[in-house]
């Protein structure tokens, strides 16, 4: 008979191999019947504060036990909020450019004006030359994007603002079909958030000067912020001066359950 390498290992191979699958199969039955004890989970929430004013949207504060809209909490949305803790109030931003700057996905250029500036997102509007296009702006809640669906910068002044929310992609669900691009959501500082008044005065090279005062506060139902600034600038070439003045006002007033009107 003819030599075959490894003939002889084929039969003791098949032996090892059946051999393995009742030990598999053991250790497959007894790791069923193992029990697991996990830790036990407790889950409780907190009942809300009675008179507590809710988390307002858009600046505008709500009654208690108000839900939230649609905007203040989107799903399925990218979005970034730019705070005024951690980028606005740290910054001499005279120009939204110095806010918007490092936000994911958004890109800033000179506009026409000296503080106006061309925001893109993801790409969208990358080739306006001096207006926004294919993006919603909104400052409170109300649409400020003029009705042929152009946006400007240059009379927004960053530090009026508490937040600013960034809405990257398609938004033309939330905000129309000029939100193509995305959006911007400006919310105004409060009364609540001010409590008392603030001053301010900025000042660099090429004649710039920026000045700013804010006052706010909250009486019973009432509550209003007051903003003006006073920005004026050289520029660093000729005809690239600035001179512009900003006024953000904020009011709003919240009846309680108690509150009737009378009707005749």
């Amino acid at each position: 008979m003819p030599y075959r390498p490894g003939a002889g290992l084929r039969p003791r191979a098949l032996a090892l191999l059946l051999a393995a699958v009742p030990a598999a199969a053991h250790s497959r039955a007894a790791a069923a019947q193992e029990t697991i004890a996990l830790d036990e989970i407790s889950v409780a929430g907190a009942a809300p504060i009675p008179g507590q004013v809710a988390r307002p949207a858009f600046g505008v504060a709500a009654p208690p036990g108000s839900a939230p809209s649609v905007i203040e909490r989107p799903v399925g949305e990218v979005v970034t909020a730019i705070g005024r803790q951690d980028v606005i109030a740290n910054r001499p931003a005279t120009s939204v450019a110095q806010v918007l700057v490092n936000s994911p996905g958004v890109t800033v250029r000179q506009g026409n004006g000296p503080r106006d500036v061309v925001v893109s997102i993801r790409g969208n509007n990358a080739r306006s030359t001096g207006v926004i296009k294919n993006m919603v702006v909104l400052e409170d809640g109300f649409v400020v994007t003029q009705p042929d669906g152009a946006s400007r910068f240059d009379i927004t002044d960053p530090r009026a603002y508490s937040r600013i929310d960034v809405f990257r992609g398609p938004q033309s669900p939330l905000f129309g079909n000029y939100a193509t691009g995305g959006a911007i959501a400006f919310r105004t500082r409060t009364g609540r958030e001010i409590d008392g008044y603030e001053v301010g005065v900025d000042a660099g090279s090429f004649g710039t000067l920026s000045r700013y005062f804010t006052v706010g506060g909250v009486s019973g139902p009432y509550e209003v912020s007051l903003f003006a600034s006073d920005f004026r600038s050289n520029g660093y070439q000729d005809h690239a001066g600035a001179d512009t003045q900003t006024v953000n006002l904020l009011a709003s007033y919240t009846p309680s359950r108690t509150t009737a009107s009378p009707s005749r």
